[in-house]
């Protein structure tokens, strides 16, 4: 994988350039950024009762699951970009509450249990809103009860790993303490919100046979996360150095290159996550060449995901692209003409 980032102005999205699409014949390509745009309209439907969704997200995460969904399932499509929205909006209110640790750890507590299935949301509590509605629409599908377990913890250790980062990055800024970075690796392939993201696929998939091979899809899902955990840092990199946030360069600068001059350092810590997710693809790729499922189609989701998101943020991110892009005239008129 070649990263390197480059800036342009607004341009159609049928341009959009990543090497996952360009293996894609031209019709399938067509097809993506139909869909594309139906999940947007969709997904700008409903978060008009969710304040806490910001629209920039819409465009890039309906590009994303339209593009990496292995069945033309559009309802498949719009469940799992739902539950990414989710996923963007949690995080964006633990990171930027200021809440105490003892409110905020309140606030977490209650999302799992609604996750789970335990307890119900308030009128007022739109993250709980949110997630009930995305676990009642998941619960129609037949494997939902199958994989409900894998699902809801996916999930649980997405909260709990997110708030594990705001406690590191405390104790960063107050002691210049970091974890290493196994524990930031382990912990981050889940607050990075890959598990949840796929967990949410597989059940819209319906593949039955997907149920006993639970432990290898769990392997694959964990290799695809951490590759998209290690895009995603080298991507937000200038913006956590801003904020005062620690992601993989930031440990690797601090721990592995600490006695270098601070550009060689991170040239090197940038080389070496690149290298990093080089080898996870290799090796999910490596798993998914033995397809256990009958479909195949759980092993390529995993794939896809992986593949399509490292490339997209070695160029773009999930807050800005929409600035770079926009649906033109004859990609509104045939959604038009399927609708």
């Amino acid at each position: 994988m070649h990263l390197q980032r480059k800036k342009q102005k607004a341009i159609p999205i049928t341009l959009f350039e990543n090497c996952f699409l360009e293996e894609k014949k031209q019709i399938e390509k067509t097809q993506v950024f139909e869909h594309c745009q139906i999940t947007a309209d969709r997904l700008q439907n409903w978060a008009m009762d969710y304040k806490l969704v910001r629209p920039e997200r819409i465009m890039p995460l309906a590009l994303t699951l339209s593009s990496t969904h292995p069945v033309n399932d559009l309802d498949a499509v719009f469940i799992s970009a739902c539950t990414n929205l989710w996923i963007f909006a949690i995080d964006d209110f633990i990171d930027e509450s200021k809440l105490a640790d003892e409110e905020l750890k309140i606030h977490a507590e209650t999302y799992q249990s609604i996750i789970k299935g335990h307890n119900s949301p308030t009128p007022s509590d739109e993250l709980g809103g949110m997630i009930h509605q995305i676990r009642t629409e998941l619960q129609q599908y037949p494997l939902f009860k199958e994989l409900e377990n894998d699902w809801t913890e996916a999930l649980c250790r997405m909260i709990r790993g997110m708030t594990m980062e705001n406690q590191w990055r405390d104790e960063f800024h107050s002691s210049r303490k970091l974890p290493s970075i196994k524990e930031y690796l382990e912990n981050g392939l889940y607050s990075v919100g890959g598990p949840p993201h796929i967990w949410t696929v597989l059940i819209t998939l319906g593949d039955p046979s997907a149920v006993p091979e639970k432990i290898i899809l769990q392997e694959m899902g964990k290799l695809a996360s951490t590759c998209i955990r290690l895009a995603n840092d080298w991507q937000s990199y200038e913006k956590e150095v801003r904020e005062g946030g620690i992601n993989a360069l930031t440990i690797w600068n601090n721990h592995l290159f600490r006695e270098l001059d601070y550009e060689i350092a991170l040239k090197k810590s940038q080389n070496h996550l690149i290298d990093l997710i080089n080898q996870n693809l290799k090796k999910l790729k490596a798993i998914k060449a033995e397809i256990r499922t009958t479909t195949g189609f759980p092993e390529q989701a995993i794939e896809n995901i992986a593949e399509f998101v490292c490339e997209f943020y070695m160029q773009h991110d999930f807050h800005t692209m929409v600035q770079d892009f926009y649906f033109p005239s004859e990609i509104k008129s045939s959604v038009q003409k399927i609708e």
